[in-house]
């Protein structure tokens, strides 16, 4: 009788240890957040928009107070940004379950990163850094993405890339991947389009689920930095505008060196989506903004589109 006494005490007092483990566990990683620890939040992901570029420079484990914790450093930026202020979100994905923590860090100066992708529009914010807690992490790899959020919308891209964890190291598995943008369409107001422009359609091209129109383009007297380019479609009367990625052109400086004028940043791509096309036949035209003016012409290059 004694002895199923003290087996029933120890069991109980081991029970208790045990709901005791649970608990300081629960309490001290889940209930208690500490200084630099990123938020884990729920977020409905917007569609992929193919309009985020991102490095990651270093991974590795480091202590946070009690808690063992990834941290992650690296720069983030989204296509055409203009803006300081954002909000980042990180995404560690696989076919269990999708996370998002918060990258409250967000604004480090990463000038090289601006100068390395030709960014001309001063904005040079693009570094994180973030410290992910451990226990969240329960899988042994996560693909990486991002969200990024500000005044013009909501992006999100994933890739390939590898975030792989072992019990004691993390690594970063980088899959080579070829960046493609997908411009999206805008509303635009042509009326007071005036100026005069120069341009060239230098590719037009379907392939797969896109049309992919390459070329350069400038407002006549002015330099290429800041400008902004918008590809025309034009079908009857309706006219439908797509935003675009700046490209590099140094060429059209040399080319046009008579002017005297910078127009390394006069390039552009657009890759658009052909399920957002009627069938029918199109011409091509290009918008052109910079500050408070802005030109636009129409192209002699045209595509059929029967889908």
């Amino acid at each position: 009788m004694k002895n199923k006494k003290r087996i029933i005490i120890y069991s109980g007092l081991a029970l208790l240890f045990v709901i005791f483990l649970f608990s300081a566990n629960y309490i001290f990683n889940v209930l208690i957040r500490v200084d630099k620890e990123a938020k884990l939040v729920t977020m409905s992901l917007p569609a992929e928009t193919g309009k985020i570029r991102y490095g990651i420079d270093l991974v590795k484990t480091e202590k946070l107070k009690w808690k063992k914790a990834l941290y992650v450093n690296g720069w983030v930026f989204e296509e055409n940004v203009n803006k300081d202020k954002r909000d980042v979100f990180m995404v560690l994905k696989n076919k269990m379950e999708t996370l998002v923590f918060q990258v409250e860090n967000n604004n480090f100066s990463r000038p090289d990163v601006s100068k390395g992708y030709h960014l001309v529009t001063g904005v040079n914010s693009h570094g994180f850094d973030v410290y992910i807690p451990m226990f969240r992490l329960k899988s042994a790899y996560y693909k990486i993405g991002f969200v990024i959020d500000d005044e013009t919308g909501r992006y999100f891209s994933m890739s390939e890339n590898e975030l792989r964890i072992l019990k004691d190291s993390v690594s970063l598995k980088m899959v080579k991947t070829v960046y493609q943008p997908v411009s999206q369409q805008v509303a635009l107001n042509f009326q007071n389009a005036t100026d005069k422009v120069s341009h060239s359609f230098d590719i037009v091209e379907t392939k797969g689920q896109f049309l992919t129109a390459i070329g350069w383009g400038f407002i006549q007297g002015l330099a290429g930095k800041g400008l902004k380019f918008y590809v025309l479609l034009k079908k009857g009367d309706k006219v439908i505008a797509y935003d675009t990625k700046v490209q590099y052109r140094p060429d059209i400086t040399k080319g046009f060196n008579k002017y005297g004028l910078n127009l390394d940043s006069t390039g552009f791509l657009a890759r658009i989506p052909l399920q957002t096309l009627e069938n029918g036949h199109y011409q091509f035209g290009l918008y052109i903004v910079a500050g408070d003016k802005n030109g636009m012409i129409y192209s002699k290059k045209s595509v059929d589109i029967n889908k």
